[in-house]
């Protein structure tokens, strides 16, 4: 599958952000600076594993997760709404739906 990757910029930085397919892990943050050298890097994931604290306990699934995992998926999600214009097409179907009934 095709890495899905959203940028934005300013006058003096980029960013881009990217995920490896479909929005799944694992994702991508790319700064650049004016001259289009990129000055941070940072790769997020989230892996789960089996877990057994004791012999005595069952065994649980644990979701280990990189630092700013949670942040890079969401500026993921609203870049790919934003590129999409995923919330118009919605509310353009709501008033379809609603003119039709």
């Amino acid at each position: 599958m095709q890495a899905l990757e959203f940028s934005y910029s300013t006058s003096s930085a980029s960013i881009v952000v990217a995920s490896s397919a479909m929005g799944q892990d694992p994702y991508t943050l790319q700064i650049y600076n004016g001259d289009g050298i990129i000055i941070e890097q940072l790769e997020v994931s989230a892996r789960s594993r089996m877990v057994q604290e004791s012999a005595k306990e069952i065994p649980k699934t644990v979701i280990f997760k990189s630092p700013l995992f949670d942040e890079i998926r969401e500026l993921h999600g609203l870049a790919y709404r934003q590129a999409l214009n995923v919330d118009q097409m919605l509310d353009t179907i709501v008033q379809e739906l609603e003119q039709g009934e």
